[in-house]
Parts: C-alpha cells; sequence; structure tokens
C-alpha cells in the first residue's frame, strides 16, 4: 500500500542530498515511477532523475551535465536544464548550446534577467 509513496520520498530525498552536495552521481540511485502493463513492470523514461541531475547542474553551474538529461516526456529536458544553468550563472552565453534560435533568444532573455 505505501510502496509506491515510499520510493517517491526517498526519491525526493535522493534528490535534495544530490543537489546540496552538488553530486550527479546520486541521481542515479533514483527509480522514479513505473508502470505495469499486463503483469509486467515497464519504465519508459525517469522524469525525477533527469530533474535531479537538471538541479544539481544549476547549482554547480556545470552546464556539461545538461547532456545526461534525455527524454521526451521528462519533467526536466536538456533545453530546461541549459535554461536553468543560464539563470543560475547569470551567463546567458551558454544558451548558444541549445540547438534552435527562438529557444536560445528565450534562454538569453531569462539569464538577463537575473543580471
Amino acid at each position: 500500500m505505501y510502496e509506491g509513496k515510499i520510493a517517491k520520498d526517498v526519491d525526493h530525498c535522493l534528490k535534495a542530498v544530490a543537489e546540496l552536495l552538488g553530486n550527479e552521481h546520486i541521481c542515479e540511485a533514483i527509480v522514479g515511477p513505473s508502470s505495469t502493463i499486463r503483469g509486467e513492470t515497464i519504465q519508459l523514461e525517469n522524469p525525477p532523475k533527469m530533474a535531479c541531475i537538471t538541479d544539481v547542474a544549476a547549482a554547480t553551474g556545470r552546464v556539461e551535465l545538461c547532456e545526461q538529461v534525455s527524454g521526451i516526456m521528462v519533467a526536466s529536458t536538456k533545453i530546461d536544464c541549459v535554461y536553468a544553468v543560464a539563470r543560475a550563472t547569470k551567463n546567458p552565453g551558454l544558451c548558444s548550446r541549445i540547438g534552435v534560435e527562438m529557444n536560445q533568444e528565450g534562454c538569453r532573455k531569462q539569464a538577463a534577467k537575473n543580471t
């Protein structure tokens, strides 16, 4: 009955510790939600893990961590990660790592708000 809630709480705890310590390797222990289809447990993506990596990247200013953020329907995408690091470091130059010009412009505006 409590398995899902406990796993979620553990994931949140791991995410907080990873961000506090600036250690993205702790994010690897986050399991995220899974679904059971026809008696088989399936996990397509891991949004809590991707959010953890994004938060560590922003907290440490390590934009290279954004390369580890992947998936299609995740809470944090690679673009979100670059935005977060650019905002946190007040460095609009990081926005060039985003491929689409429109997204780069939005990123630059967000980073400039913090300067």
